[in-house]
C-alpha cells in the first residue's frame, strides 16, 4: 500500500513537473532554443490599463503574446514540422514535398498551371514597360527584364502526382513572352534557358531543398546578364569567370532555404550540390550605374556583393518596398525615394522577377515609373549649380561649352546652364559624397540600425552616440573612393598620429576616465573631432 502511494505521488509529481516545465522555461530560459526561421512580426506584451481591458485589446494581445512565447514553443513547432514531414510527407504552410525529396513552394506550382493567369494585368504591365523602355532609350539608358526560372517549370517531373494538372499556354509567362516580342522590350528568359540546360548539365540547377536558382547557376545567370547588357549597350562590361566547380555534401544558403523555412529538426536527405570558385574580369572594362528592382532571386546575389564588383554603383529595390545601395547605408523605404531622379542617375534599369510574381511584374515600379516619367521634371537651382561646377572642373567639357557659347553668341554661363540641364536629364542629380556625420544622420532615421547600435553600445558599456560614431567610421571607410568625402588626413591617419603623440595620449587617457569609456574609443572620438575640423 505504501509502495502504491509512493508510485502515485511520483507519477503525479512527474506530470506536474512536465506541465510546469514550459512555465519555468518561459520565465528563466534555462534551455537555449534555436529561433524559428521565416519572416514574422513578433508580438509585444502590452501593459494593462482600464481602457485596454474594456475594449478587450489587453485580453486579445495577452492571449496572442502567450501563444507565441510559452516555454519550449520553438521546439514543439519544429517537432510538429518534423512529424508532418517524416510520417506524412507533408510540409508546413505553402511547402509541397515532391518526388525524391524535391521541395516546392505551392505558388510556383499554381502559376506553372496558370491558376493566377490575368491577361488584363499582363497587358497593363506591358503597356507601362513599353513606355518606360522607349523613354529610357531616348535618354541613352537601357531597360532589361529578367525572367527568373521557376523550379516547377524546369523540374515538373518532381511535382507530386496529386497536384499534377494539364499544362496550358494560358499563363502569365506565355502572355509576357508574347507581349515582350511585340513591344520590343529587352528580356532574358531563364525558364527556357534552364530547361535547355538541364538536358546536358551534370549538376542540379535547383537544389532539392531550395526554391531559388542554385548558387552556381545564380552566378552563371549574372554573367549571362552582363554579356547581354554588353551587347545591348555596345560596351565592354565586367564579367564573371568561373575557375572551378566542386561538389559539396552540405548545402550553402539559399540552396536549403525551403528546408530552413520548414522549421524541422533534421535536414532532409539530398544530393550533393555544385559550388563555384570564381573571379571577376574587370580589367579594361567599363562599369555602369545600375538599379535592380527585384524579388528574392536577386537578394542573395546582392548580399554576396556580386553587383558591387560589376557596376560603378548599384541599388537594389527589394519588392519595390525597401531599397539597398552601395552608396548609402542601411535600408530606405521606397516611399522616400524620388523615382525619376533615381532612374536618371542610373545607366541600366533591370527588373528581376520570378514566375509566381509575374502578375505583379516590377511590384509597382512600372506603374510608379510610368506616372513619374509622364510628368515633367525640373532640376532645382542647387542641382544645376552642382552640375555646373562639375563642368567647370572638367577641362575638356568647359572648353566645349566656351566654344558652343561663342558659336551661338551667348554667355558662357548661359551655355553652362544649358549643358547642366542636359546632364541632369541624362545622368540625374549629382550624388553627394558622404562624411561620417552624414552617415550618423542616416543611422538616426533607420530603426533597425539604431536597435543594433543600442545593443552594441550596451555590450561595450559606452554611450549610444559613441557607438554610432564607431559604426559610422567603419561604414565611411568601406565607401568606394568616388562616394567618400575625404580631407587632408583620414580618421585612421589621425588615430595613428594620436597614438604616437605622448602629450595627446595623456589627455586621451584622462578624458577616457572622465567619460568612463575605453582609451581606444576616446582615441576614435578625438580623431573624429579633428577629422571634422581640418582646414
Amino acid at each position: 500500500m505504501q509502495k502504491d502511494k509512493i508510485y502515485k505521488t511520483a507519477l503525479l509529481s512527474a506530470i506536474l513537473a512536465f506541465l510546469f516545465f514550459p512555465v519555468i522555461q518561459q520565465q528563466f530560459k534555462f534551455v537555449n532554443l534555436k529561433p524559428l526561421s521565416g519572416a514574422y512580426i513578433p508580438k509585444n506584451y502590452c501593459s494593462f490599463s482600464p481602457e485596454s481591458w474594456l475594449n478587450e485589446s489587453y485580453q486579445n494581445n495577452t492571449n496572442d503574446y502567450l501563444n507565441e512565447n510559452f516555454g519550449f514553443r520553438n521546439f514543439l513547432v519544429t517537432l510538429n514540422g518534423q512529424l508532418r514531414f517524416s510520417l506524412f510527407n507533408k510540409g508546413l504552410l505553402k511547402v509541397v514535398v515532391g518526388k525524391e525529396n524535391h521541395l516546392f513552394i505551392s505558388d510556383y506550382i499554381e502559376t506553372y498551371y496558370g491558376k493566377d493567369f490575368s491577361e488584363a494585368h499582363i497587358n497593363d504591365t506591358i503597356s507601362k514597360l513599353k513606355f518606360l523602355n522607349d523613354t529610357l532609350r531616348s535618354l541613352g539608358k537601357t531597360l532589361l527584364v529578367v525572367l527568373a526560372p521557376n523550379k516547377a517549370r524546369v523540374y515538373p517531373e518532381f511535382i507530386p502526382d496529386y497536384l499534377k494538372q494539364e499544362v496550358t499556354d494560358k499563363t502569365n509567362y506565355s502572355a509576357l513572352l508574347k507581349g515582350f516580342k511585340n513591344s520590343g522590350i529587352h528580356y532574358l528568359d531563364f525558364n527556357q534557358d534552364f530547361i535547355n540546360k538541364k538536358r546536358s548539365s551534370p549538376y542540379l540547377l535547383f537544389s532539392q531543398l531550395g526554391t531559388h536558382w542554385s548558387r552556381l547557376e545564380a552566378l552563371r545567370s549574372v554573367d549571362s546578364i552582363m554579356g547581354y547588357l554588353s551587347w545591348l549597350t555596345q560596351t565592354n562590361l565586367p564579367r564573371i569567370r568561373i575557375k572551378k566547380v566542386f561538389l559539396k555534401d552540405s548545402l550553402e544558403f539559399p540552396d536549403d532555404d525551403i528546408a530552413i523555412g520548414m522549421n524541422i529538426l533534421f535536414c532532409p536527405a539530398h544530393d550533393k550540390m555544385a559550388y563555384p570558385e570564381f573571379e571577376y574580369d574587370t580589367e579594361n572594362k567599363v562599369k555602369k550605374n545600375v538599379l535592380v528592382v527585384g524579388d528574392s532571386y536577386w537578394q542573395d546575389i546582392y548580399f554576396r556583393e556580386i553587383p558591387k564588383h560589376l557596376f560603378a554603383t548599384n541599388e537594389y529595390w527589394y519588392f519595390s518596398k525597401s531599397s539597398f545601395g552601395n552608396f548609402y547605408f542601411g535600408t530606405k523605404e521606397i516611399s522616400n525615394r524620388d523615382v525619376v531622379r533615381t532612374i536618371l542617375q542610373n545607366d541600366l534599369i533591370i527588373i528581376v522577377c520570378s514566375e509566381s510574381n509575374f502578375r505583379n511584374l516590377g511590384f509597382g515600379f512600372a506603374g510608379a515609373a510610368y506616372s513619374a516619367m509622364k510628368r515633367p521634371v525640373y532640376p532645382t537651382v542647387n542641382e544645376i549649380k552642382k552640375l555646373k561646377q562639375i563642368i567647370r572642373d572638367n577641362n575638356n567639357w568647359i572648353k566645349e561649352v566656351e566654344l558652343k557659347a561663342l558659336k551661338r553668341n551667348i554667355s558662357v554661363d548661359s551655355m553652362l546652364s544649358e549643358d547642366a540641364a542636359w546632364a541632369f536629364y541624362h545622368y540625374g542629380p549629382v550624388r553627394l559624397k558622404k562624411t561620417v556625420y552624414d552617415i550618423k544622420e542616416e543611422m538616426r532615421k533607420n530603426n533597425v540600425w539604431m536597435n543594433e547600435i543600442r545593443s552594441k553600445a550596451e555590450k561595450r558599456n559606452i554611450s549610444i552616440d559613441s557607438m554610432m560614431t564607431l559604426d559610422a567610421i567603419w561604414a565611411h571607410e568601406t565607401l568606394p573612393p568616388e562616394e567618400k568625402e575625404t580631407r587632408k588626413l583620414s580618421v585612421n591617419d589621425i588615430k595613428h598620429k594620436i597614438k604616437n603623440t605622448i602629450e595627446w595620449m595623456s589627455q586621451i587617457k584622462i578624458k577616457a576616465r572622465e567619460k568612463n569609456i575605453s582609451t581606444d574609443s576616446m582615441v576614435t572620438l578625438d580623431a573624429i573631432w579633428f577629422y571634422n575640423h581640418q582646414d
